[in-house]
């Protein structure tokens, strides 16, 4: 299912808001669980791959492994949004051994609809892809609207290590997604909906 891409992604708090005048924020994470598997915690449910490679925590920081074969994809669910915007906010650390290369791409973290196992309709797919500057980089961020690869690259390049906040949106009217790294450039691109729609969002 995963390729070989990045072997270690870390999140260290997330939290997903509604973007209003009037907005509540859907879920706060900081992950404050023992070391374990993170679907050892009842917010959190296996989507895809369950147990296989799963997703852990480690000092209240959240580790997905990647590599050749299936691995775990888990999710949390919030009340369905049907109009709006969705954002999700987290810190991202990326290592590995070498620059990210290569063109195929998977993503990992996207808003979608159903939750729990039966999570699906993925949109705002962000994902770690090939830096511009790979003889001073390591790699960059990169969004889908719905695809599997990202269409537009990030315009910054970052290092292995550096903590870096991410601001991921979706605008369930229209379809836009927006990525915001570090509080700098936003980088958009826009879902064309088809029947059914895919809006609901939770």
């Amino acid at each position: 299912m995963k390729k070989p891409q990045f072997p270690l992604l870390t999140s260290l708090s997330f939290t997903l808001v509604p973007l209003a005048s009037q907005g509540a924020i859907l879920v706060t994470e900081n992950f404050d669980y023992a070391d374990g598997n993170l679907t050892n915690n009842a917010a959190w449910t296996a989507h895809s791959g369950g147990g296989s490679v799963p997703i852990t925590v480690t000092s209240s920081a959240v580790i997905l492994s990647h590599g050749s074969g299936s691995r775990e994809d888990v999710n949390t669910t919030f009340t369905t949004k049907n109009s709006g915007i969705l954002s999700a906010q987290f810190s991202l650390m990326v290592s590995d051994d070498v620059p990210i290369a290569g063109t195929d791409f998977e993503y990992f973290a996207h808003f979608g609809t159903g939750g729990g196992a039966s999570m699906r309709n993925f949109v705002s797919k962000l994902d770690v892809v090939s830096p511009t500057d790979s003889g001073n980089f390591d790699f960059t961020l990169g969004i889908s609207a719905s695809g599997g690869t990202a269409e537009i690259s990030y315009g910054t390049d970052f290092s292995f290590g550096a903590i870096i906040a991410v601001f991921l949106e979706f605008d369930v009217d229209t379809g836009q997604t927006s990525l915001t790294v570090d509080g700098g450039a936003t980088v958009m691109t826009c879902l064309l909906y088809t029947s059914p729609s895919p809006r609901d969002r939770g």
